[in-house]
This record gives C-alpha cells, sequence and structure tokens, in this order.
C-alpha cells in the first residue's frame, strides 16, 4: 500500500492501528480516494517494478540453469554436470524447477486477476483484490534455499571457500536488515504475523551465518584402502610400486574409482585406472566419450580404436606412448587401465575381466 501511494505521488509519514497518514506537496499528486480503474492501473505499475519483473528473471534463470544442465548432462555428465558430486546437481535442478513452475503459476495467476479486475473495476467501479502470495513466497523460497544449497556445497568442495562463506554471511546480513525494516514498518500492527515474519527471516539469517562459519572446508574422506581394490600392480606379479591412491564414489548415475600406485615420492603413477558403473543406459555413450576426452587430455593423446572382440568387450581404445593405456566399454561397465609396461594379452585380458566383474 505504501509503495502504492508514493507511485501516486505521496509521501508516508507514521501509522497508527489501521490509520496511515501520507503527505504531499504535488497538486498533480493522484487523489487518495479514486475510481478503481485508477486503483488497478497504479497498483499493476507497481507490481511490474517490485515484483513482476524479479519473478520473470527468476523463471528465466530457472530455465536457462535447467537447460544447461541437461545439455551437460547428455553430453559430459563425468566432469561437467555436478563433477562427482552429482546427486548435489540433481537436487538444485530439480529446485530451480519447482521455483519456476512457482513462479509461472504466480504470473498466471496475477495476470488472470489483473484481466478480470480490470473488467469489474470498469463494469462495476470496485477493486478486486489479490492473493496469490503463497506461489511467490514458495517461488523465491526456493530460489533462496538453492543459492544456500550450491554455496554450501562450494563451501565443502571448492578450492575457493573463503568466497562464498563472505557471500552467505553477506545475505545473513541483508536478511536481518530486511527483518529489521519490515518490522519497522509494521511493528504498529502488533500482529503475530509480522512476528513471524521476523522470526523467518532472522532464522534465515542464523541458517546464512551458521553454515558460512560452520561448515567444514575439507573433503570427506573418499579412498579405498588397498585391500578393497580389485585391480592393483600386484596381481601381475611387480610388486615395487608401493605407493597408492584411491578414491570411489557413488551418485545417483553412476559409480567411479580412480586407483593410481606409483613409485616413491613421485606421484606420476606408473600403474592406474579411472573404473566407472553407469546406472542409467541412456547416458553410457555420454560417460564413454566424455571418460574418452578426458583421458586424451590427461595422457597428452590421442586413443587409437582397436579390435574389441579380441578381449570380449565392446569398444576398445589404446595410446601408447611412455605408458600402455587402455580405455574400455562392455556394456554398463567402462575403464582406462594405465601400465607402465606392456601387458601380455593375457593379462590385459585379466584386468578388463576384474574391471568387469567387479560392481
Amino acid at each position: 500500500m505504501i509503495a502504492f501511494m508514493e507511485e501516486g505521488g505521496w509521501q508516508y509519514v507514521t501509522s497508527c492501528g489501521f490509520l496511515h497518514i501520507f503527505e504531499t506537496e504535488d497538486e498533480s499528486a493522484v487523489p487518495l480516494e479514486t475510481d478503481a480503474v485508477t486503483t488497478i492501473m497504479a497498483l499493476h505499475k507497481t507490481m511490474w517494478k517490485t515484483v513482476i519483473l524479479p519473478v520473470v528473471l527468476i523463471v528465466a534463470a530457472g530455465v536457462l540453469f535447467v537447460g544447461m544442465q541437461i545439455q551437460s548432462l547428455l553430453t559430459s555428465p563425468l566432469f561437467s554436470f555436478g563433477g562427482d558430486e552429482v546427486n548435489w546437481a540433481l537436487m538444485v535442478m530439480a529446485l530451480f524447477v519447482l521455483s519456476a513452475i512457482a513462479g509461472i503459476v504466480f504470473l498466471i495467476s496475477y495476470f488472470n486477476w489483473y484481466r478480470k479486475a480490470v473488467r469489474i473495476a470498469k463494469e462495476e467501479n470496485a477493486v478486486t483484490p489479490f492473493t496469490a502470495f503463497p506461489s511467490l513466497a514458495i517461488t523465491f523460497g526456493l530460489f533462496y534455499f538453492e543459492i544456500i544449497i550450491i554455496w554450501t556445497e562450494r563451501l565443502v568442495f571448492g578450492d575457493d571457500s573463503a568466497m562464498y562463506r563472505i557471500l552467505l554471511i553477506f545475505m545473513g546480513i541483508l536478511t536481518a536488515l530486511l527483518s529489521l525494516l519490515q518490522y519497522k514498518v509494521n511493528h504498529q500492527k502488533s500482529s503475530m504475523q509480522v512476528v513471524r515474519r521476523s522470526i523467518i527471516l532472522v532464522g534465515l539469517c542464523i541458517v546464512c551465518c551458521g553454515i558460512a562459519l560452520f561448515v567444514p572446508s575439507k573433503k570427506k574422506d573418499n579412498s579405498l584402502p588397498i585391500e578393497q581394490a580389485p585391480l592393483v600392480k600386484a596381481d601381475f606379479g611387480d610388486t615395487g610400486s608401493l605407493q597408492y591412491l584411491s578414491a570411489y564414489k557413488q551418485n545417483f548415475l553412476f559409480d567411479r574409482l580412480d586407483v593410481n600406485q606409483y613409485e616413491g615420492d613421485d606421484q606420476m603413477f606408473s600403474f592406474g585406472y579411472t573404473y566407472i558403473n553407469c546406472h542409467l543406459e541412456i547416458l553410457e555413450d555420454a560417460l564413454f566419450n566424455d571418460l574418452l576426452q578426458w583421458m586424451e587430455r590427461s595422457h597428452g593423446g590421442v586413443f587409437v580404436e582397436s579390435d574389441p572382440e579380441a578381449y570380449s568387450v565392446d569398444t576398445l581404445y589404446v595410446h601408447h606412448d611412455d605408458r600402455y593405456a587402455y580405455l574400455f566399454r562392455n556394456g554398463k561397465d567402462m575403464a582406462c587401465v594405465t601400465f607402465d609396461f606392456q601387458p601380455t594379452d593375457e593379462q590385459l585380458q585379466y584386468a578388463l575381466d576384474v574391471l568387469c566383474d567387479w560392481n
């Protein structure tokens, strides 16, 4: 109401219960008691500036984000679509979809109201109230929650977590200021609605600051003990590589296992592999192509397609440089195995069979 009055050329002074006082020195200001059509038009103009445009931007951002994620999911799900944290990416994408849907519902409700309100104002000179704000609250609430989730994930897994902590604290401060502002504007009402709104905003402030200050910045341990690894260099009769690194992660789309063995303090691995077990058939091609491109970049060369039937797999690519790398796919199983020696056909077949049977 205050925004509506100020749009008409009046300045808010104070309130006392249901009495609200405004003042103006503008002789052309819209009369406080005006016809219904002018009221609706003024309200519509104010809504465009304060509510409609932000909702449109949220819907556009949600549609753009989801479109980019779907495109990334179908082209490079291993390293682009959320990386190893696919579950986070899927949850955030779902929240963006819900936020965009709530925003669209709000826009439909509002423009239906506006069309009917203008007709009623012309025919009956009456102002029809607008009450579709629950969908508006869902739109902004989910969008706010999505941002917190994204930044929380960056706090745990990102190297630049300090920036995200500062942004979260900044969000908390803004939320606290918004709580104070709305209470000062509405405190004359002394209603539970004003108090609840302030409590919710203060709660959001505490959540933002709490996440920024207390969420751990280190990654959780996903290593797999060497005793549980399906394949190690000792399986080929060579126990020279004593150092061992591993990472095993599971998510909604695939399982991934990385094993590296290297000599002494030199972490250039002499034997290792990246194994992927795909959970969705529709993503098998995308996962394999993503793995192929990644291995070509990491090995600094092109993998050449070889005869897969010799090793009873669906697809086989080979890269021979200072090391011997074999990238294969057999149904939902795919892996790139790298040796510091040239394996025999029996050794390579053994490695492929072990990885295919592991999961």
